[in-house]
């Protein structure tokens, strides 16, 4: 009975290879396995409750399908691992989705962020110290408060250019900001790429708005 009620464990540095015997504990809402020899999530789907779940430092690569049965996870750090692709979120975190919070996959072997949209209320996202080279447009989640990216093979301002145009557009449109500009005019007019003349007219007859005076 004491085991059901069990709400917080920690295994940090235990060596553990494999997740397993979960079931009797299904109730914990925070669940530490950092430091440990785990090459897969599969096993945490056996606690539908958890919130925080800590794996970094293992020998993970992949972040499995385990993640898409946690509807209430709030909180993953899965850095200094190996992973090396997330793929489309909105498949590998299926439940959790719409509950993640804070992302922390820093320091692990990721080329490209993947679609991760699905994330639908991400505020935090760490990709220190990883191998990310570009940041294709339309990849990140709108909900994104705060991005880490240090530490990446980024080859110049311009790999970051169609990332920034994106965060700015969306603040700005947050704020009611813009409203007669059409995307591809405000793309052109952030990444100084297309028409930029036209985009510049476009902008400057919509300049009395305060949000736009202050991208100028």
């Amino acid at each position: 009975e004491g085991e059901h009620r069990l709400r917080l464990l920690n295994y940090q540095g235990n060596r553990i290879a494999r997740v397993s015997r979960l079931g009797s504990v299904r109730n914990l809402v925070f669940l530490d396995l950092t430091e440990n020899a785990l090459e897969s999530l599969e096993g945490v789907e056996a606690c539908p409750h958890l919130r925080v779940l800590l794996v970094g430092k293992n020998k993970l690569r992949t972040l499995g399908r385990a993640l898409a049965s946690l509807p209430k996870l709030d909180v993953l750090d899965a850095r200094e691992n190996g992973i090396n692709a997330v793929g489309d979120a909105a498949v590998v975190f299926g439940a959790a989705a719409a509950s993640v919070r804070v992302l922390n996959l820093a320091g692990n072997a990721l080329r490209e962020t993947g679609d991760l949209r699905g994330l639908r209320n991400v505020h935090e996202l760490d990709l220190r110290r990883n191998r990310i080279a570009r940041l294709p447009e339309s990849c990140l989640p709108e909900s994104l408060r705060r991005c880490f990216l240090s530490a990446n093979p980024l080859a110049s301002r311009d790999a970051l250019a169609p990332l920034l145009a994106e965060w700015t557009e969306l603040w700005l449109r947050a704020r009611g900001a813009a409203r007669g500009v059409a995307e591809h005019h405000m793309r052109a007019y952030l990444t100084r790429s297309g028409d930029v003349r036209e985009a510049c007219e476009v902008i400057e007859r919509e300049a009395e708005d305060e949000a736009l005076k202050m991208i100028n």
